[in-house]
């Protein structure tokens, strides 16, 4: 007999391992009112390498410049858990998850929390210095073996399924860089244009490769399932260190670029351009890898009432069924690169921005798009931004930064009416940061000490001339 012609004890508590992990990860990839802020703060030179902040040097506090944490998921927590009638308590609805997934629903994790950043502005250009602690992952959710995880194959007799677009990728790591920006002239208008080249250091990784995927026939005669594989491969590294030698200094090396450029077409419409984090790493060092060498199995099922035993008895078959592989070879990773291209007009003290956004993961494309509107008063500068992310519907996004003396701070809130109640926010996106930027609006200062001229027409009454008759 199979697993069950319904729903299985098993099926549920894979299930809710699933979706627990995953959903314990939620804490947006978005970035575009910071992006809309433009040249603000050090920390936009991580959207755009060609932004420089107008200041002659800046340090950045460590630990506290540059805290970004966002995430970007395919349901929300209200969409998985319901609240149990007459109990102070909740549990999972599969069918309501179910029904609110879409097949190629996903979830992104991205942090960045910078150590140290240092820059100063010559008259050849502008330097810095800089080093973050980096994270970025993500995975599809397989919305078929969800569901059969949770309804059991008995809608499915005498069919097949197939999951050919599941991925995974998860990295962890450390980078060390150095940016260059300068101005140039082109057809008589400024181009800014940056390059930003970092020495990475791979900590963790966990990635799927692209033959990771497989299909489930249940047979109509014996309801036994047929499971066939693409000899998938999912390699990890760090994933088992526990020698903190390992997170200070390892073997796993790597280098990325990020490249920015800004043009003014006049006095008012700027365009500008950004590639982020072009680049791989090579593992080396606490690396396993796991690789299913048979690519079909028959699985005839247990009949256990019992989910512990059922539990143990199923990890017993897959282990007996399917002829796994680990090794240590070594490995190349690539970054998750990000694109911008925007456009801004200027009028007065108000900027109206356009940006489109570009994220690829595990080798697809997710397009953000933003329309935006930043204003200057005195010392703070706001910005607002309306945005359209993938799987979500359009948001509100709000930032500033606040200069006082050479003391800046920033704060940038993605999807602010999802704060109201967080157990139906799907995204959210919070970056905050501390700055010290010494020598800002000196040249301003210096024309406005010195004086100035105001030529202002005199009036001179003259008395009218005798007539030599009269005398």
């Amino acid at each position: 007999m199979l697993i069950n012609k319904g729903r299985t004890d098993m099926g549920k508590i894979l299930l809710y391992i699933t979706l627990l992990l995953q959903a314990s990860l939620l804490n947006a990839q978005n970035d575009l009112v910071f992006y809309h802020l433009g040249d603000a703060t050090p920390q936009s030179m991580q959207m755009n390498a060609a932004f420089f902040p107008a200041s002659k040097f800046y340090v950045s506090l460590p630990g506290l410049s540059g805290i970004h944490v966002a995430a970007n998921n395919g349901f929300s927590f209200s969409d998985l858990f319901v609240k149990v009638p007459g109990q102070d308590s909740v549990e999972i609805d599969g069918d309501r998850f179910l029904k609110k997934l879409k097949s190629r629903d996903f979830l992104n994790v991205t942090s960045n929390i910078s150590i140290f950043q240092f820059g100063i502005s010559t008259k050849v250009g502008n330097f810095s210095v800089f080093v973050n602690e980096r994270i970025s992952g993500g995975l599809t959710y397989p919305k078929k073996t969800l569901s059969f995880l949770w309804n059991g194959n008995g809608n499915l007799i005498g069919e097949t399924f197939a999951e050919d677009d599941v991925r995974v990728k998860f990295n962890y790591f450390r980078e060390f860089g150095v940016g260059y920006a300068r101005e140039f002239q082109l057809a008589g208008r400024p181009l800014k244009a940056g390059l930003r080249v970092k020495m990475l250091q791979g900590l963790v990784n966990a990635e799927s490769d692209k033959d990771f995927g497989f299909s489930i026939s249940t047979q109509d005669d014996q309801f036994y399932l047929d499971l066939t594989t693409k000899n998938p491969e999912f390699r990890t590294a760090g994933i088992e260190a526990d020698k903190a030698s390992y997170f200070i200094n390892n073997g796993n090396k790597g280098i990325g670029f990020d490249l920015g450029a800004i043009y003014d077409l006049n006095e008012n419409i700027k365009v500008s351009v950004a590639v982020n984090d072009l680049g791989t790493i090579k593992w080396k060092d606490e690396v396993k890898n796991y690789t299913v060498t048979n690519n079909s199995i028959t699985f005839k099922g247990i009949d256990f009432e019992d989910a512990d035993g059922f539990s143990e008895a199923i990890a017993d078959t897959l282990k007996a069924k399917f002829n796994d592989e680990t090794n240590t070879g070594a490995y190349s990773s690539g970054l998750s690169p990000r694109t911008f291209v925007g456009g801004s007009y200027t009028m007065d003290k108000n900027i109206f921005s356009a940006t489109i956004s570009n994220y690829f993961l595990a080798g697809n494309a997710q397009t953000a798009i933003g329309l935006g509107y930043t204003r200057i008063f005195g010392v703070i500068k706001l910005s607002g931004t309306i945005s359209k992310m993938p799987q979500q519907l359009p948001s509100l996004s709000g930032g500033f930064a606040l200069d006082l003396g050479p003391f800046q701070m920033y704060m940038v809130m993605d999807n602010l009416l999802g704060y109201i109640d967080m157990t139906n926010a799907k995204y959210a996106d919070f970056r905050m940061g501390i700055n010290l930027l010494f020598g800002r609006g000196k040249e301003n200062t210096d024309k406005k000490k010195q004086p100035k001229i105001e030529i202002v027409p005199i009036e001179v009454e003259t008395e009218p001339a005798e007539n030599p008759s009269d005398q």
